[in-house]
């Protein structure tokens, strides 16, 4: 092998893991659910009608999960997306201390 070649194949070899890797599409566990709180939150934003001022992004808390799910989200209906955090119940409101209200 002479010189020629090497610098030939290590400059391809560069310029392949240069290359991005290709992405496949992933499912969004939680299409299903966000679909149904951005519903919910265009829903009760036109029940409040104009005594909401700020109609962008909505807060929904759905004490029906356990909490050590993610059941606070908040809902951007400019953007259509979602995101989710941790809530608690409160001080004292879970006396049996098993996570639920």
């Amino acid at each position: 092998m002479n010189r020629r070649d090497l610098i030939k194949g290590s400059l391809a070899a560069t310029a392949a893991a240069a290359l991005p890797a290709r992405l496949f599409a992933q499912v969004n566990p939680t299409a299903a659910r966000d679909a149904k709180l951005m519903v919910i939150a265009r829903d009760e934003l036109a029940r409040a009608g104009t005594s909401i001022w700020r109609r962008d992004i909505v807060g929904i808390a759905d004490f029906g999960l356990h909490s050590s799910q993610k059941r606070f989200h908040f809902v951007d209906l400019e953007n259509e997306r979602v995101t989710s955090y941790h809530v608690s119940h409160g001080t004292g409101s879970d006396g049996e201390h098993d996570g639920w209200l």
